[in-house]
């Protein structure tokens, strides 16, 4: 029985050596605990059966329960026309670069010419990006402080989306403005590497584990100019995945929230294989802490407010971090708030007595699915719409 046990646990470690090795091939780095031997069908949700009929097998798993890894696509790299695709009033600084997607990958519009760098079938950015840049740039470009130098730090920045876009802000006002993002899976990372040097945007992005972030020696350049000095401002933002992961004793992930994305890039940017809002308030009340800046901001969205709005709370207290401001986001009109952003402060740097300011809820659409005015108008403020 000893030598069967060995055999077949022998067997189990060389499929897993060879999953690894294929993901390798693909330059991508595996996820902890991600392969296709834990990828439940999102539909069938791992029963194998049609949810409609019973006696039926599952027509997206084919009865097996499980889904294979998505291989990545090998359509023509295309360049993407947006709406302001040939807008002869479109503001904005003219990207530097004339570097052309290869197959599986998407040039798409961003803000104004700026253009992003996306993999087709892959993690794009999203609603949650636009407004947790939307907020951020309208707390931390006001007309008033235009000679002010301002730093900003994107944690877990995936693609690279939120940094350009206040990248992106600062650019069209002349500010004096510095970004550095911080990503740890090597996909996403090279992608906002590639937008950075297309736009020609005055950042940097650094592949790493934001929960140990704060002591990344490249980060202590970074932060010199703001070690206490009150007349430089700290913006630090994040958008957070939202689904909690469970690890087994056999180091395989899974989850209570739906089924694991069959694409590995998606999967690290929805559920959280690298912590969640706890990790990413920690890691922004440490880079604050370092700097003793008083003129420091932590702007962070959360979604799954159902069961995750109490967590954002937590989170903060947790980190010493005191919530100054939360907006919330409905998706459609009639539905509940689909995400929120917060603005958050160092505790100590707070005046006590201040309490938690509720921006008006936007709405993105209406009961019949047209972009409510309010949106429209948070979407022209970020030239995405003439």
């Amino acid at each position: 029985r000893v030598r069967h046990f060995l055999f077949f646990f022998s067997c189990w470690l060389l499929v897993l050596a060879q999953e690894n090795i294929m993901l390798k091939q693909q330059n991508k780095v595996l996820l902890p605990g991600y392969s296709a031997r834990n990828l439940q069908c999102w539909k069938c949700r791992g029963s194998g059966q049609n949810p409609r009929n019973e006696n039926a097998r599952c027509n997206v798993c084919g009865g097996s329960g499980t889904m294979a890894i998505r291989p990545r696509s090998t359509n023509v790299g295309r360049v993407t026309e947006g709406p302001r695709n040939g807008d002869k009033n479109c503001i904005g600084p003219e990207p530097v670069g004339n570097d052309h997607p290869e197959s599986g990958i998407d040039l798409c519009c961003l803000s104004g010419r700026w253009r992003i760098f996306q993999r087709q079938r892959g993690h794009r950015y999203s609603t949650e990006d636009v407004v947790t840049a939307w907020v951020a740039s309208r707390l931390f470009l006001p007309e008033d402080m235009e000679d002010t130098k301002i730093l900003h730090i994107d944690l877990g920045s995936g693609i690279g989306s939120v940094l350009l876009f206040i990248a992106w802000q600062a650019s069209i006002q002349n500010r004096n403005y510095q970004g550095l993002s911080v990503e740890a899976q090597e996909d996403s990372w090279q992608l906002a590497r590639r937008s950075i040097a297309y736009n020609g945007a005055p950042c940097e992005a650094i592949l790493g584990d934001l929960r140990c972030f704060s002591q990344h020696t490249h980060l202590e350049t970074f932060l010199t100019a703001a070690q206490d000095n009150n007349d430089v401002l700290l913006l630090i933002t994040g958008t957070p995945p939202y689904f909690r992961v469970e690890t087994s004793n056999l180091a395989q992930t899974t989850t209570r929230y739906g089924a694991l994305p069959s694409c590995e890039q998606s999967a690290g940017a929805r559920y959280e294989f690298r912590g969640g809002i706890e990790e990413y308030c920690l890691a922004a009340a440490a880079i604050i802490r370092r700097t003793r800046s008083r003129n420091a901001r932590f702007v962070c969205c959360e979604g799954g407010l159902d069961y995750n709005r109490h967590r954002v709370d937590s989170a903060a207290h947790q980190a010493g971090l005191r919530i100054l401001n939360r907006q919330f986001v409905i998706g459609r009109e009639g539905k509940p708030p689909l995400f929120g952003v917060w603005t958050m402060a160092l505790h100590s740097s707070c005046v006590h007595s201040e309490s938690t300011l509720e921006g008006p809820v936007i709405i993105v659409r209406d009961r019949a699915g047209n972009r409510t005015p309010e949106y429209t108008k948070l979407l022209q403020d970020m030239a995405m719409l003439r």
